[in-house]
């Protein structure tokens, strides 16, 4: 089972779109980011940026779906967390997810989707 955020983003028509993904407490992860249906970054591993390869303009009515696999590797702590960022668009928006591992080395599957209007 996933944890999952669905989010509505208004973008700006001339802007550039810049997605961050923050992984927490110091854990291990790997994220792959579709644009409509796109694969614009695969399997990242960690923290990272992108700017969308798009204007604001053309990003009207399409979706963007992160999906981020979190390793539990700190022996201190079982907890995992994805922290999803989003700028240039009307608003800036900021939002983190958070769960516990069951066991050490334990993994947790995040889903994230916006849609852009």
């Amino acid at each position: 089972m996933s944890t999952q955020l669905t989010k509505i983003y208004r973008v700006k028509p001339s802007s550039e779109i810049k997605l961050v993904i923050t992984i927490g407490h110091g854990q291990d992860s790997f994220s792959t980011v579709y644009l409509e249906g796109d694969k614009i970054v695969s399997e990242k591993r960690r923290s990272f940026e992108v700017v969308l390869p798009v204007p604001g303009k053309d990003l009207k009515g399409k979706m963007l779906f992160c999906s981020t696999t979190v390793i539990d590797i700190v022996k201190e702590t079982n907890l995992t967390s994805v922290a999803y960022e989003l700028s240039g668009g009307k608003q800036d928006f900021k939002q983190s997810l958070e769960e516990s591992v069951d066991k050490e080395h334990g993994v947790k599957h995040y889903v994230a989707t916006f849609l852009f209007i």
